[in-house]
């Protein structure tokens, strides 16, 4: 399914608390495909950032 998704050049997000190569159970060749891709980290946005999220759903 991976391959078939990144082949047909559509973009995978996948959101996890941990690295990739850090996940257990994880196969070697996914972990090797996630690699390929970037990883950041993302931190919670800031209190003024909350309230105008929390706004604009409100609308």
């Amino acid at each position: 399914a991976f391959n078939a998704l990144t082949e047909a050049k559509k973009q995978v997000v996948i959101t996890c608390d941990t690295y990739p190569k850090d996940i257990q159970g994880l196969e070697d060749r996914l972990i090797s495909r996630l690699d390929w891709g970037l990883t950041v980290q993302i931190e919670p946005p800031e209190l003024e950032m909350r309230v105008a999220i929390l706004q604009k759903k409100a609308e």
